[in-house]
């Protein structure tokens, strides 16, 4: 059973994705959207089961379906990056980045790079493919990007990304 109200918040949340898909903001991953709704339902439900010791005996409540569908829109912003093709080649070269500027002794120099030096430097690395990587990066505090009319973006370096384990990229 489900209480009235929690059951009109789950029914919003399915009406919400469905305009979602229909605007073209999710046309990458139609299907995953569709049963988003359930997803959240089964999450409120693991949620019910925690909490009582005999679940069936009381409603699912609006505070369980609330956190389902938080939830939810966690994974469907995972999975957003998961089958955009373009967010993972974002990433991609955002690692490529990283790992470029990792190797670079800044000892002798400030932490500072252009966005043109990068894509002189780093094997693939294309105006189309290089800003948006560093957007991405600036957006996860890796760098800030400095930007003057009719130039390239100065990359500033963050000053603990020496600290950074390249085995943790990944998590970006």
């Amino acid at each position: 059973p489900c209480e009235p109200s929690a059951r009109s918040i789950l029914l919003d949340f399915e009406r919400d994705n469905t305009k979602s898909i229909a605007s073209g903001q999710y046309l990458h991953m139609v299907p995953f959207i569709r049963k988003l709704h359930g997803t959240a339902a089964r999450i409120a439900g693991i949620i019910h089961g925690w909490t009582y010791t005999r679940p069936h005996e009381h409603p699912i409540t609006v505070k369980e379906i609330e956190a389902g569908i938080a939830l939810a829109k966690i994974c469907r912003d995972h999975a957003n990056i998961a089958f955009d093709n373009k967010s993972r080649e974002t990433m991609h070269f955002a690692t490529k980045i990283l790992k470029y500027l990792l190797k670079q002794d800044w000892t002798r120099s400030k932490p500072l790079i252009s966005a043109s030096d990068l894509q002189r430097n780093i094997r693939g690395m294309k105006s189309e493919k290089c800003l948006p990587a560093l957007e991405f990066l600036e957006q996860h505090n890796f760098i800030r990007l400095h930007h003057e009319p009719k130039y390239a973006p100065l990359v500033i370096l963050h000053p603990n990304l020496f600290q950074v384990n390249l085995d943790q990229l990944t998590d970006i």
